[in-house]
Formats: structure tokens, C-alpha cells, sequence
């Protein structure tokens, strides 16, 4: 969780949503929703 507060840390993705949501899994250890709802 450090990781996301380092300000010398650079985000850089072609598709960072997607990114941001496989971090958060691995992060939390919970799967991600089917949908949106």
C-alpha cells in the first residue's frame, strides 16, 4: 500500500483503469464485480 503514497513513484499504463483494477485485487485480495452494478 506504500506504493501508491511514494511521490517519486511514476504511473505510466496504455489502459490504466484496467491496471488500477487488477492492483486493487491484489491489493485487497478480492475478486473484482462482473458488472458495474
Amino acid at each position: 500500500m506504500d506504493m501508491l503514497f511514494m511521490e517519486n513513484v511514476t504511473w505510466l499504463s496504455f489502459h490504466a483503469g484496467y491496471d488500477f483494477g487488477y492492483l486493487l485485487t491484489m491489493l485487497t485480495g478480492k475478486l473484482l464485480p462482473d458488472t458495474e452494478s
